[in-house]
């Protein structure tokens, strides 16, 4: 799961603000978001929303066509910062597309 991680330089970061309530720094691995989401789809939402993946553009999509249609993109950053660090850490950047969260 690690080909959804974009790299991303300083100036990249630095052009991008971070946005406190879009953007959140993790130290978990796009692959267990992405179980994450898959439960949290069949626990609360009865499999209501699609989960997909774009291997190309490295992202992954929900999506939700009911009465208020609902479409994210969700987006992961390789942070580039000390090498002695012993877990990886990324950005994961959500960006609504459509609907209202």
């Amino acid at each position: 799961m690690l080909d959804f991680v974009r790299e991303a330089s300083i100036s990249q970061l630095e052009l991008f603000r971070f946005n406190d309530m879009t953007d959140h720094d993790i130290e978990v691995s796009p692959g267990d978001i992405w179980e994450d989401l898959q439960t949290f789809n069949a626990e609360y939402f009865d499999s209501r929303l699609k989960v997909e993946q774009n291997c190309e553009k490295k992202f992954f999509k929900l999506s939700l066509a009911d009465e208020t249609p609902l479409e994210v993109k969700i987006k992961f950053l390789a942070l580039n910062e000390d090498s002695d660090s012993c877990a990886p850490r990324y950005r994961v950047r959500f960006i609504k597309k459509r609907g209202d969260l």
